[in-house]
């Protein structure tokens, strides 16, 4: 399975592309026009897990933890941490 990682805007465009528009794509989710039009140009940034789940979508949150090699030069190393309880699929 294949995970394609959005910012949220994109992946509100990327719905509403698949629905034939920002009406349809609400009339489907149940998820209000006006709220997706904002989040679509990112006036909202934190939706709930509900919203998140009837758009088909989940939250991904990167952090990097910041360490200091022998030359005292920052290297970052990426750590994902996953939203509503769901595993990263192999």
């Amino acid at each position: 399975m294949s995970v394609w990682l959005f910012d949220l805007p994109d992946a509100i465009e990327e719905l509403v592309r698949e629905h034939g528009g920002i009406r349809s794509l609400a009339k489907h989710t149940g998820v209000d026009a006006g709220y997706l039009s904002c989040l679509r140009r990112g006036k909202k940034h934190n939706p709930s897990g509900a919203c998140l789940k009837s758009l088909g979508l989940k939250s991904v949150v990167r952090y990097e933890k910041i360490t200091r090699n022998k030359q005292r030069k920052n290297v970052l190393e990426t750590f994902e941490v996953k939203q509503l309880g769901r595993k990263k699929s192999t």
